[in-house]
């Protein structure tokens, strides 16, 4: 996601463009790490200092509801964002929790949709879990 593309199609949907909803896309331009609210709150601060989680929440809502963010359960519980719309696979390690995503096109989730061609489906989401490369390494 690229912030000048967000904020022309939420201006296209009559949405204002707000410091706040400007300093949350700038977290999540190119953000590989799947941040959960409380992380994008952290950040944004940067970026505009008034901003509250009440804030974050209704714009984070905005972005998933306009198609621009995708919003996925870890199993830690919480609630993480990706800007990535595309079709691919997370891969959640048990370990250091973090959400990582898997484009190696281990399965083909785009042919998975597809063969559920007589249902109306909107998305397909994989998560695997398991231990990450990197703390496997510290075993």
């Amino acid at each position: 996601m690229h912030v000048k593309e967000a904020i022309d199609l939420l201006k296209s949907k009559g949405y204002r463009i707000t410091p706040q909803r400007i300093a949350i896309l700038k977290v999540l331009e190119n953000n590989k790490e799947h941040p959960s609210a409380e992380d994008i709150f952290l950040q944004a601060r940067k970026y505009s200092t008034f901003i509250s989680f009440a804030s974050i929440y209704n714009i984070l809502d905005i972005l998933e509801k306009e198609g621009l963010i995708k919003s996925i359960f870890g199993i830690d519980g919480i609630k993480h964002y990706d800007p990535d719309t595309s079709c691919h696979a997370h891969f959640f390690c048990k370990k250091c929790g973090r959400l990582l995503d898997l484009k190696d096109n281990f399965i083909e989730l785009s042919r998975f949709k597809e063969s559920l061609s007589r249902y109306d489906v909107e998305s397909v989401e994989v998560i695997v879990t398991g231990i990450c490369p990197d703390c496997k390494k510290e075993l």
